[in-house]
């Protein structure tokens, strides 16, 4: 390959999509040049593009807090509906981290059995977030890669 074509196909990589590459930059500069800039403008641009950016990639957390909390809620209507560890039966405080824990666990599917659902809704309940936890992830990247296939279809049916 000589090395015009590889100059070639690196800047059809990079500037195919713009829109990724802009965001790979505006990522960039909110990581490492912000800290540097003096101008109150371009400070509160790069805050806000990276505050958009943790925004998008919260919407996985948010999952495991709203399922720890229906853990708990499972946990307050059905007694001993989940198997905890015996020194933190009675703060509330402690019970709470626990199934915050016990739902990025479950909802990673990675599962260290410390913490296990007794009640058969408990179980469901586990069941459903084990569920979502993998197929989120496996849709959202599904997306994506589809969404490359048809640019590239499209960018290579042009003539």
């Amino acid at each position: 390959m000589e090395p015009s074509t590889s100059i070639r196909k690196f800047n059809a990589f990079w500037w195919d999509d713009q829109g990724l590459s802009a965001f790979l930059l505006l990522l960039f500069v909110s990581l490492f040049l912000a800290p540097f800039i003096d101008s109150l403008l371009l400070r509160f641009i790069s805050s806000l593009f990276f505050s958009l950016l943790l925004i998008a990639g919260a919407v996985y957390l948010l999952v495991g807090l709203t399922w720890s909390f229906i853990y708990q809620l499972c946990d307050i209507t059905q007694a001993g509906a989940f198997n905890l560890p015996a020194t933190h039966h009675l703060d509330p405080e402690t019970r709470q981290e626990e199934f915050t824990y016990f739902s990025f666990i479950t909802l990673t599917t990675l599962g260290y059995g410390d913490i296990t659902a007794v009640h058969p809704i408990a179980r469901m309940f586990v069941i459903f977030e084990a569920l979502l936890g993998q197929l989120y992830p496996a849709t959202l990247l599904a997306r994506l890669v589809s969404l490359e296939v048809v640019h590239r279809q499209e960018r290579d049916a042009e003539p």
